[in-house]
């Protein structure tokens, strides 16, 4: 999934024409599109876990 999002980021960036990248810092752009890859990225693994942990106290719960 993040591959996918990576790719499609990248396509995406591919397309903008020119003028876009005029006003912009190579290190900026690079900079926030790994940043924000990496954010989603957490966000996906963080709330896994979390979905996991709670799913597993639930559970738990209904045993005692």
């Amino acid at each position: 999934m993040i591959f996918d999002l990576r790719s499609d980021l990248y396509s995406h960036i591919q397309l903008l024409p020119l003028r876009w990248f005029d006003n912009r810092a190579t290190g900026d752009l690079m900079t926030r599109v790994i940043e924000d890859v990496n954010s989603v990225e957490r966000v996906l693994i963080d709330g896994i876990e979390q979905g996991c942990r709670r799913n597993i106290c639930r559970c738990s719960s209904l045993w005692e």
